[in-house]
C-alpha cells in the first residue's frame, strides 16, 4: 500500500568550450503528497501525516575542466512539510547530498554545499572533497524536525584508487567524514552524541565481476 506518491524533475543546460571544459547548469523539484493517510489513520502511528505534502527546490552550477569537476549546489526544503526517504531506498537525489548525510525527516531547511574534485589519471587516483552547510529548525521544532537534528556542518575527503592489470574491476576508496554543530544555540546532550561534533573513517574494497556468457 503506498504511504506517499513523489514526483521529481530536473532539467541540465550544457555549455560546451573546448574539448575539455564544460559548464553545466542544473535545476530540480520534488514534490511529495500523503496517500491512504499516510500509512495509519492513527496520527501517532503515521509515516507521513495525512494530507501532508512536501516541496523542495534545488540548484546546481558545475564546471569540469580537463582533471578538474567542482560544483556549487544549494537546497531549499520549504515549509509545506517534511522530506521522507526512507533509507531502504539508497543515497537522496539532492544536489547538496554528501555521504553519511541525511535530510529525511527535515522540513524548512537551507542547504549549502560546494564539491570539488580533481583526478590523477595516470596514477589511477580520484581525489574529491565535499564541504557543506545544513541550516536546520530548532531541535524542539517536531513539525519540520523529525528526529531533533541540530544545524551542522559537513566536511567529507574522498580517495579512490582504481586498480588494474590482474585487479581490473577492483576500487578503493577512503572516505573521512566531519560533522559539526552550527551556530550558539544551546542544544541537551542528546541532540549532539553521535549526531554532531562526531568523525568517521571508512575503508572500502569493491569488485566489479565481469563475464561473458
Amino acid at each position: 500500500e503506498n504511504i506517499f506518491n513523489t514526483i521529481m524533475l530536473q532539467g541540465n543546460y550544457e555549455i560546451k568550450g573546448s574539448r575539455k571544459m564544460q559548464f553545466t547548469l542544473s535545476g530540480q523539484l520534488i514534490r511529495q503528497d500523503a496517500v491512504n493517510g499516510g500509512g495509519n489513520n492513527d496520527p501517532a502511528k503515521s509515516y507521513f501525516e495525512a494530507n501532508g505534502k512536501s516541496f523542495i527546490l534545488g540548484s546546481s552550477a558545475r564546471l569540469q575542466v580537463s582533471q578538474w569537476d567542482i560544483s556549487f549546489n544549494y537546497t531549499r526544503i520549504t515549509k509545506a512539510g517534511r522530506f521522507l526517504f526512507p533509507r531502504e531506498w539508497g543515497k537522496e537525489p539532492l544536489f547538496t547530498f554528501l555521504p553519511r548525510e541525511r535530510s529525511e525527516g527535515l522540513g524548512n531547511v537551507n542547504a549549502y554545499m560546494i564539491k570539488v574534485k580533481y583526478d590523477f589519471e595516470k596514477a589511477r587516483l580520484a581525489f574529491e572533497s565535499g564541504s557543506g552547510l545544513y541550516i536546520l529548525p530548532t531541535v524542539s521544532d517536531f513539525r519540520y524536525n523529525k528526529y531533533g537534528m541540530t544545524s551542522y556542518f559537513q566536511e567529507n575527503i574522498l580517495v579512490e584508487h582504481t586498480f588494474s592489470r590482474k585487479l581490473e574491476g577492483m576500487k578503493a576508496s577512503l572516505l573521512f567524514v566531519y560533522k559539526g554543530k552550527y551556530g550558539n544555540d544551546y542544544v541537551a546532550a542528546k541532540n549532539i552524541i553521535n549526531k554532531v561534533n562526531v568523525s568517521l573513517w571508512s575503508l572500502q574494497l569493491n569488485y566489479l565481476l565481469h563475464y561473458s556468457k
